[in-house]
């Protein structure tokens, strides 16, 4: 690999960062980058001299895997005499999924493609650092800048240059609740703060001392994001979200003091995003603010209209669509980068994208999705995904340079257990201005 192309030790340490936060993303507290033994290839054999494309992604068990396994399916559908090697091993956890990639590019052999959550975070350093090529060409090719929506393209890229092909976006502003226990109390379905309070109130009133469920760092700081949004409103938000905005603002203010009213009535444990899940599952908590792919760990993820568990919009979002998204990037040294580009093409596909989404309760960023091929809830999101506005989320790495976002992550971390309001808002100042991009 040319002199170029090769990390300095500051690149090594922040693409770590970038991958773990990146392919940790949705599953719980997010770890610090590791120094795990990297995962030893385990690739498909192939006749000598037979087309290949190398591809790491985090989908290797449950119905990622099985999502994955419908992807492959179109790709070799469309492209038999190429053999897709995929070496990370079912069960293989984010941490060792990121240092085997981490690895091979420090050792100047790198895979072809390799899949993350959030756009920032899949660029940043590696972006820097040259070690992704810009597709824009693709999408020229493809007519993908057609098909996705306009407010959307600008977080694939970094000033002219796309490197992003996204496969998949959830929606994160949503509140799930028993239907069954609020209506015990009298309550109704929340459309504002003030009507969340009361029903929060009343729960613990009738003995639920913590109605409101919360797990680990993530899980606070999705809800604290959410807070925000809704407090600020979609454009402020998205200007605080990229650098562009005041952290010192009263609505900011606003938003912390919100945040720690729900904070009084949230069960804090420390646990995974399933584990808090199975908490309103199980009836000991009665809401939850989680995308929609956390409906993958309810008995009935198509969520009949009768059933216990319910969602509305977060209070304050009505036709905002905060989102997380998915992607791939093309190395720069890619060995195989024809095939490689045979590979985007149909990540970037509607056929690819139908077979991957309905299977992981995530929806395809193409408004050419086909619907019929989604269960009620994701049509109706499909819908939202076209007609609302579009935030991308700080929590999962589509605004925010990890760094950056491990900064808030920390303070927000640290009020969940201070409740200091003057505090986070100053922390919030200082990250956005260090590692963050405010000036």
């Amino acid at each position: 690999m040319p002199g170029s192309l090769r990390l300095s030790a500051v690149l090594v340490v922040l693409i770590g960062t970038v991958l773990v936060v990146g392919l940790t993303a949705c599953t719980g507290f997010v770890p610090e980058a590791s120094e795990a033994t990297p995962l030893p290839p385990n690739p498909t054999p192939t006749p000598a001299g037979a087309r290949q494309v190398e591809v790491y992604t985090t989908w290797t068990t449950g119905a990622d895997a099985e999502a994955l396994a419908a992807l492959v399916e179109v790709f070799a559908a469309a492209h038999p005499d190429i053999a897709l090697i995929h070496p990370p091993r079912p069960g293989s956890s984010a941490e060792e999924v990121a240092a085997a990639v981490r690895f091979r590019l420090q050792a100047g052999d790198s895979p072809d493609s390799w899949q993350g959550q959030g756009s920032r975070s899949l660029m940043a350093g590696y972006a820097e650092a040259g070690l992704l090529e810009p597709v824009n060409f693709l999408f020229v090719r493809e007519g993908w800048t057609e098909v996705l929506p306009a407010e959307f393209l600008p977080y694939l890229g970094v000033a002219e240059n796309l490197y992003v092909v996204p496969v998949a976006v959830q929606r994160l502003n949503l509140l799930w609740y028993r239907a069954d226990l609020l209506a015990g109390v009298n309550g109704v379905v929340p459309t504002d703060f003030e009507t969340l309070l009361a029903d929060l109130e009343a729960l613990k009133a009738a003995g639920m001392a913590k109605p409101l469920a919360l797990g680990g760092a993530e899980t606070a700081l999705h809800l604290f994001e959410t807070v925000l949004l809704a407090q600020t409103g979609p454009g402020v938000y998205r200007d605080l979200v990229m650098g562009r905005g005041d952290w010192a603002s009263p609505a900011v203010g606003a938003a912390i003091e919100r945040f720690a009213q729900l904070l009084n009535y949230a069960d804090i444990v420390e646990r995974s995003w399933p584990e808090t899940a199975a908490s309103l599952v199980a009836g000991q908590t009665a809401f939850l603010v989680a995308g929609d792919g956390v409906r993958g760990a309810f008995a009935a993820p198509n969520l009949p209209p009768d059933g216990p568990i319910a969602w509305t919009l977060m209070p304050g979002t009505d036709g905002v669509f905060l989102f997380a998204s998915e992607g791939f990037v093309l190395a720069a040294m890619a060995p195989h980068r024809r095939e490689a580009i045979d590979w985007l093409t149909t990540v970037g596909s509607q056929a690819g994208q139908d077979a991957l989404n309905p299977r992981r309760y995530s929806l395809s960023p193409r408004q050419d999705a086909d619907p019929t091929r989604y269960d009620a809830y994701g049509r109706m999101a499909l819908r939202d995904w076209q007609t609302h506005t579009l935030v991308g989320s700080l929590t999962y790495g589509v605004a925010a340079d990890p760094m950056w976002r491990a900064a808030v992550a920390a303070a927000v971390e640290e009020f969940v257990r201070g409740r200091d309001a003057g505090i986070l808002q100053r922390a919030l100042v200082n990250a956005c201005r260090d590692p963050g991009p405010c000036p």
